[in-house]
């Protein structure tokens, strides 16, 4: 029996230190995942900001020159404003078909990437 009990006790150790183990390697995967999304996230936003001045900047140039070829700045403006709510009113219509179900996919591959 003194044999039998040493080997159960053995058995609870080793199974005791083997949960403890597993729970570690899942917090550092949890870390892993987490870390890498911020990564990304981050990334992606200081490059969004550069675009949204390249954009910005870009947009101005453009009013200015409609406007030079129309004799009138405000013209040149309202013909970019114009074009602009164009593209919004399409992103709008067709956001759900071309944002949505690609950006829940990129999103999910990140998560589950090994």
């Amino acid at each position: 029996m003194d044999q039998n009990e040493k080997s159960f006790e053995e058995l609870t150790d080793n199974l005791k230190e083997y949960i403890s183990t597993r729970f570690e390697i899942l917090q550092l995967e949890a870390i892993d995942k987490v870390s890498l999304i911020g990564a990304v996230g981050s990334f992606g936003f200081i490059v969004s900001m550069i675009a949204v001045l390249f954009f910005l900047f870009g947009s101005i140039a453009l009013g200015f020159y409609i406007g030079e070829l129309f004799n009138s700045n405000s013209i040149g403006f309202a013909i970019l404003s114009g074009t602009y709510l164009l593209l919004l009113i399409i992103l709008f219509t067709l956001k759900k078909k071309l944002f949505n179900i690609r950006l829940r996919n990129i999103i999910i591959k990140a998560i589950l990437n090994d």
